[in-house]
């Protein structure tokens, strides 16, 4: 069975990591956009967004690496374990060192005579670029450590590395204000680059001294690289396709509207991630179980695990979501001051794509702790590529710059059905009925959440007070739906005792 008091700590402690994350980014970003100006920030989003993005391709590489060492912890295969490790450590230079060719050849070229950089110099956007390929490099390599952290459910050094990041990249943004405005952006891409080497670092170190199987034996084995390579290929996938569909939306718009559009999409970006990180830390502590789960043929609990956790993640998106989306402008105002144009409805759509796509969040997980994902991978990538072709054909004809968001949600509304049928493929036993019935639900609550929340937002401006007590309301109405509507007799006993054992430990 799962060990439900292993899922609730661990996810306490992603928590409070996420909450002070959370602070010190949206402070972070405000001194950003201040000190970089909407250009600046623009350039940095559109370019040393492709680092942001490739740390989705991180999260996705993780979670194949992840899937081989949790399954072989629960086999106890200890020998078989720390060869697997090596072998992902391969594997990882292998594809850091192929994607870095491809962006020096690719990105260098249109970088220097396509990319629509406004009045910054030319100098600072070969800084940008370069700076982000060389973390890129970091980030990758480091992905088996993390994997390793997160497999062996070491979440409190996960969560602290993540703090203290935060921390030293405020630090380092405090003093961009003493540079001259030339520079800050180059300097500002350094810094990050030397805060991605020293995290990164920090996390091989606590690997090596916590976990055996952390330390790399030269080891080359055809099968099993065949297995990592193929399995790790068809999970990076998805994210690929993820970069083609965000970053190539903003570079298309980038050379219609300028840097400044990358600007709203950078802001509207953070503030998604953000949210998403606090809600998908659900699905992070499920992870090991739901894999764990598989393994040993448990397949009732895994199915259980997977949907909950769905569940759980949207409500919990849901919850932020809402009353950012009817009050968007007056947190963008609080939070940044200046406004850039094009910001709050891209921020807003941004997020109900997100929402959508969290009513299936662990489902990838269930999909992957099998092994068995070329078919779904294909099946469902292809989809979305067929999505892209659809949302460059409107560019390029002249649509308004929200169009593309539009297409993007509804393409992730239509996906749950591929979703469901690749499914069904490759998962033992499983209850469509049950499964299709959690979506039904959450779509319900969604709507039923999102029409109140209007209506009671019309009864209130935009005032501090009165925008405090409609957020109160709002989650305090939603809770209900999501308690009475979204779950079922079983699910709300297990929501129960996991509150009860949050706030009434004996």
């Amino acid at each position: 069975m799962a060990d439900t008091k292993l899922i609730v700590n661990n996810a306490l402690v992603l928590y409070l990591r996420s909450f002070l994350s959370l602070a010190i980014s949206l402070y972070v970003s405000r001194l950003v956009l201040k000190y970089l100006g909407a250009e600046g920030l623009g350039v940095y989003s559109a370019i040393g967004g492709v680092v942001a993005l490739f740390a989705f391709i991180q999260s996705s590489m993780a979670s194949a690496s992840q899937r081989f060492l949790a399954f072989y912890i629960g086999k106890n295969n200890n020998e078989l374990l720390k060869k697997v490790f090596s072998m992902c450590v391969n594997i990882h230079v292998l594809i850091s060192l192929a994607l870095i060719g491809i962006l020096e050849i690719g990105g260098l070229i249109y970088i220097n005579h396509y990319f629509n950089y406004g009045t910054i110099s030319i100098f600072e956007v070969n800084v940008v670029f370069q700076t982000s390929v060389i973390s890129l490099f970091f980030l990758i390599n480091c992905i088996p450590y993390n994997s390793l952290l997160i497999a062996r459910e070491s979440m409190k050094a996960y969560a602290y590395l993540d703090i203290l990041n935060r921390l030293l990249n405020l630090i380092g943004v405090m003093f961009l204000c003493y540079v001259p405005l030339n520079y800050r952006l180059s300097l500002y891409a350094c810094l990050l680059l030397f805060l991605n080497i020293l995290i990164n670092i920090c996390y091989m170190q606590i690997c090596k001294r916590r976990f055996e199987e952390s330390h790399y034996v030269k080891c080359w084995d055809k099968g099993l690289f065949k297995d990592l390579f193929s399995y790790t290929g068809f999970v990076t996938l998805p994210a690929l396709v993820s970069i083609a569909k965000t970053q190539g939306v903003v570079l298309l718009l980038n050379s219609v509207y300028g840097p400044v559009i990358n600007a709203a999409q950078g802001i509207a970006n953070q503030m998604n991630n953000a949210i998403r990180m606090f809600s998908n830390n659900i699905g992070v502590a499920f992870s090991p179980q739901i894999t764990i789960s598989c393994s040993r043929g448990e397949y009732e609990t895994m199915e259980k695990l997977y949907v909950l956790g769905s569940k759980i993640t949207f409500s919990l998106f849901l919850l932020c979501a809402i009353p950012l989306i009817l009050k968007m402008n007056f947190f963008l105002e609080i939070w940044l001051g200046d406004v850039p144009t094009y910001t709050v409805t891209i921020a807003s759509l941004i997020l109900i794509d997100t929402l959508i796509s969290s009513m299936t969040s662990c489902f990838n997980t269930a999909i992957r702790a099998t092994g068995n994902i070329k078919y779904y991978e294909i099946v469902y990538n292809t989809f979305h590529l067929v999505g892209i072709f659809i949302i460059v054909l409107y560019i390029h004809y002249g649509c308004n710059y929200y169009t593309p968001y539009v297409i993007l949600a509804i393409l992730s509304y239509i996906s749950m059905g591929i979703q469901l049928y690749c499914m069904k493929r490759v998962l033992m036993g499983m209850s469509i009925r049950y499964v299709l019935s959690s979506i039904l639900k959450m779509t319900i609550v969604g709507a039923l959440a999102y029409i109140c929340s209007l209506i009671i937002s019309s009864y209130f401006t935009n005032s501090i007070i009165d925008v405090v007590i409609f957020v109160l309301c709002s989650t305090i109405i939603n809770a209900i739906f999501i308690y009475v509507f979204g779950m079922d007799k079983k699910e709300r006993e297990k929501v129960f005792n996991i509150v009860k054992s949050l706030f009434f430990k004996k």
